[in-house]
């Protein structure tokens, strides 16, 4: 999990998932989640960067996803950050 600000100044929370979550992809995908670049600082890397699923919500709603990852049965085996 990391904090970023929005264009408006407001603090967002970067979610992501890591790791082997192809059997998962559907219920992560059902999230909200994008299979994307996990940093984007390693965009413009020469080599290959780390791809996961990352959403990026307002802080307010971080209490709501960690309710909504804990309740998956798959979470809790290290792949979420």
């Amino acid at each position: 999990m990391k904090y970023e600000l929005s264009g408006k100044g407001e603090i967002q929370v970067r979610l992501s998932f890591r790791g082997d979550t192809k059997p998962h992809k559907e219920e992560i995908k059902a999230l909200g989640y994008k299979w994307k670049v996990l940093d984007d600082t390693q965009v413009l890397s020469t080599t290959r960067p780390e791809m996961g699923w990352v959403k990026i919500v307002p802080h307010t709603y971080f209490r709501k996803w960690k309710e909504v990852t804990e309740d998956a049965h798959w979470y809790g085996n290290g792949n979420a950050s």
